[in-house]
């Protein structure tokens, strides 16, 4: 055996350590919020309160107690909420379609799928100022249940999903192989993606506007994973086949002329 091919056994031996190590880790994590679920729920509604008096006064810029600032930011959305359903009445989507089409110089078909984009986005914010609304009248009514709930359910999703990224690293590198390269290249991958996809969950986003406007990752967590991993190994097998076909699938989102 080369001096190469035992740095390759050795690497793909440390992958299976901390496949096995991060299984552990996530599996301990998720039955800690399913065993000890009050314990879980007291942390984890005392951080939130804490994040979320914080975040209001310092959004709404009220310096006076958290109710009179949720108040404030809970009227600031409501006018949000009014401009855009204004706008919709307005035809504020067919007008952004057609100035669009103008410049892109795109024919009937593309400006009507403009159009219901566009009003589709609108619409979803205003949802969105919906929701935030609503979350902010239970805030001030000093309910946190239903936002805790929400919250520790995609938690739970979180850690579902990167204890079986861990697993199936530990898998597949104890899996024994007379080409020990053709299991190192998708483990490697495999590792980066989990690394990088729970630094980005972790930290990557506003958990204030998250948890106010309830835009979670939910399973769309795991798919991403799974997406990144399979077009990583594509790339670095399958010299990007597989990715080129799909993004030349897409040939509605080629620049304008």
């Amino acid at each position: 055996m080369s001096e190469n091919d035992l740095k390759i056994r050795r690497w793909i031996i440390a992958l299976r350590m901390i496949g096995a190590a991060g299984t552990a880790l996530f599996c301990a994590l998720l039955a800690m919020t399913e065993l000890r679920p009050e314990a879980v729920e007291r942390a984890a509604q005392a951080f939130l309160k804490q994040q979320v008096e914080k975040e209001v006064r310092a959004v709404a810029r009220v310096a006076g107690r958290f109710p009179e600032a949720a108040a404030a930011l809970e009227k600031k959305y409501s006018g949000q909420r009014q401009t855009l359903k204004l706008a919709m009445k307005d035809d504020l989507p067919a007008r952004i379609a057609d100035e669009v089409a103008r410049m892109c110089r795109l024919d009937c078909a593309g400006t009507d799928a403009l159009r219901e984009m566009a009003g589709s986005v609108i619409q979803s914010r205003i949802g969105e100022l919906e929701h935030a609304q609503q979350q902010l009248g239970e805030w001030i009514q000093g309910s946190y249940l239903r936002t805790l709930n929400r919250l520790l359910a995609d938690v739970r999703i979180f850690l579902i999903c990167n204890a079986a990224a861990f697993l199936m690293l530990a898998l597949l590198t104890h899996k024994k192989t007379a080409r020990p390269r053709t299991v190192m290249v998708p483990a490697t991958l495999l590792l980066m993606v989990s690394c990088a996809g729970g630094a980005m969950y972790l930290f990557g986003q506003d958990w204030f506007y998250t948890v106010l406007f309830g835009s979670y990752w939910g399973w769309g967590y795991g798919l991403s994973l799974g997406l990144v991993f399979a077009a990583g190994v594509d790339i670095a097998v399958n010299r990007g086949r597989v990715v080129d076909a799909a993004f030349a699938s897409l040939g509605f989102l080629a620049p304008c002329a």
